[in-house]
Formats: C-alpha cells, structure tokens, sequence
C-alpha cells in the first residue's frame, strides 16, 4: 500500500516529525510518502490512501492541508485537534467560508478521529461526523536506543523546553524568574530546544536571547549556577531519548513533555491548552500546568508545589503512563487494519 501521510512534516519540529516516524513504524513494508511542501501546489500522486494528521491543522487557511485531489482517494483523519487555548472559552478563528470547507471535506472522509474532547466538539459543531476522541500518535510511538546520562551528574538537572515564536522571550522570562525562586545551589538549569534552526519558530533564534535572560535571572539576580543548552543534532529519536533524561522538565511544547513523561519523569506543562490539558489528564498530572494567566506571585507557588511533589507525580506517572500507551497501540492498530481492509 501506498500511503500519503499530510502534515507538518520535514520541518524541524520534533512534535508533527513523531507522527511521520510513527506512521512508518506501524506500517512496515508499505511505502509512505510527504510531500515537500504541503502549502504549494499538490502534486499529483498514485497513493492508494491519504492520512491527514496528526496535530493542530485545523487552521484558518484549509488549503494548507487539503487539496481536492488528495480527497479523490480513500481518505482517513486521525490524531488532529484545533488549535484553541483554553482563556475564557476561545474558539478557533475561522471564516464561515473555511468552516464550511472544512465541513465539506471531512464529509468524504471515511474515520475522522480527534486528540481532544474540545476538538471534537468544535468539529460536530461544524456538522463533521467524526468517528470519536482517540490517543494521540505520540502515546503510541516505539521509543528506540538508550536514554543518555545526565549532563551534570550531582545535579539536578531541570530541563526547561522552550518556544522559538516572536515576542516569546517575555513570557519565558517571567516563568524562569518563578523557576530561579525555587532552585537551590543543587539545581543544573538545561534548554532543550525540540524545533531545528531550519524552522522559523526555532528557539535556536533567540538561543543568546534566552540565554542572556536566564544568566541574568539565575546567576546575578538568584547567584545560581548558569544555565547550559543542550542542542538539537542528533536524530529525531536521539532528541526524544535526550527528553527522558533529566530530574524535572519544565516544557512549552506538547510532544517533548510527552516524552519526559513516558519515563516518568515530572513535568509541569505550559500554557494549558486544551491539547496538553487532554494529556496531563490521561496520566493523572493535570494539576500541575502552568496557565498564561497566572500572577507571577501564583507560577512561584505551582513550580513550587511541583518540584515539593516530584516523588508523588512520578508515582502518578508509573502507575498510568503505561496503560495510556498501550491503549495508544491498539487504537493505532487497529485503526490501520481497518484502513488496510477497507482500502
């Protein structure tokens, strides 16, 4: 079979380049193929079957993901949300003449399947039959090769995975200043970037930005060790390992809190979209998010509370992370073999 995977891939970003790795690991001897750039033009394709997803694609130009001779074929949605935080119930800025689009396309697709209940509801709301609220791909993907040491033994190590957007430095600043309260002479500050300089939301950006704030908030303002940057070189499965190891994460990015959390590690997520709410909640650790709206005064209290607990969330963590996977697996599995008979 001939498979068609659209979405954010070949881009640098570690979160949508998971779903095309896990795809490939549970389709072995099928031949799965992207195209270069899904915003030109589509090219014209043999594929036996289209998959749309995973991840936020439900955006405001449709025409990014969905091309009219994509849909010709079997098509299959699975894994996608819409992009909406959750600040006072706000809804995704779409045109009616999107949301009709969007309707209309997902009309022919034959398993529409989305990572969120919020989403879900969006997409009813919108008249798509979808066929229910299913794991993420993430949950299902087939961690490979050993998770490295820490890079400063005798530490704790707390990695901080950051945000490359424009004006984000800011916002980041504000959640280092609340970190830098709560950690001692014990304490190895360490950035993982997960998006290549390549993307341009890449944290490699304003890499001597965050640098230069977080010297200033932990060493002149907290007299703390400096913070070190791990960078992104390896592969893509290298990078998702190097996530597993550190004491704590404190993460901006779904997928590599993901990560830390498939080997128990504590992690305090933010900002609470719905997307990362749907995910804490699955493993129980939806307590423990940071929102956008929160005093400064109230981020010192959650890290604080979170790193106070980091026994008790790793317990939480191994007691329900291993069911959520394997739920993830069969779901996959058994979406794929439904696809493989009905194609």
């Amino acid at each position: 079979m001939r498979v068609l995977a659209q979405g954010y891939f070949g881009m640098g970003n570690l979160g949508d380049d998971i779903f095309l790795s896990t795809w490939r690991q549970y389709l072995p001897g099928h031949e799965i193929i992207t195209l270069p750039n899904p915003a030109k033009k589509a090219e014209s394709t043999d594929a036996d079957v289209v998959f749309i997803g995973g991840g936020d694609i439900i955006v405001s130009n449709i025409d990014y993901y969905f091309h009219q001779e994509f849909l010709e074929r079997p098509t299959y949605v699975y894994g996608v949300g819409v992009h909406q935080p959750l600040m006072g119930g706000t809804k995704p800025t779409l045109s009616s003449e999107d949301a009709k689009k969007y309707a209309i396309y997902f009309a022919g697709c034959r398993e529409v399947w989305t990572r969120d209940p919020e989403s879900y509801n969006y997409l009813r709301s919108l008249g798509v039959p979808c066929s229910g609220v299913g794991p993420d791909l993430g949950w299902a993907y087939i961690q490979e090769g050993e998770i490295p040491p820490e890079v400063r033994r005798g530490k704790r190590n707390i990695g901080f995975i950051p945000i490359g957007y424009k004006g984000s430095q800011e916002v980041q600043e504000e959640t280092l200043r609340a970190l830098a309260k709560n950690m001692g002479p014990e304490d190895q500050l360490i950035f993982y970037p997960v998006l290549r300089k390549a993307n341009p939301y890449s944290s490699e950006h304003i890499r001597n930005e965050l640098m230069a704030i977080a010297c200033r908030v932990l060493c002149e303002e907290n007299n703390l060790e400096p913070p070190l940057w791990s960078p992104y070189k390896g592969s893509l499965g290298e990078r998702w390992r190097e996530l597993q190891a550190p004491d704590v994460v404190l993460s901006y990015k779904m997928h590599p809190s993901m990560a830390a959390m498939r080997n128990y590690v504590p992690t305090l997520v933010v900002p609470d979209t719905n997307k990362k709410l749907q995910m804490c909640k699955q493993v129980g650790v939806e307590k423990y998010m940071l929102s956008l709206l929160h005093s400064p005064e109230q981020k010192t209290q959650v890290i604080c509370d979170f790193l106070q607990d980091t026994d008790g969330i790793r317990n939480t963590l191994k007691r329900n992370v291993p069911e959520v996977e394997g739920c993830a697996q069969d779901h996959l599995k058994n979406f794929i073999a439904r696809v493989l008979e009905g194609r």
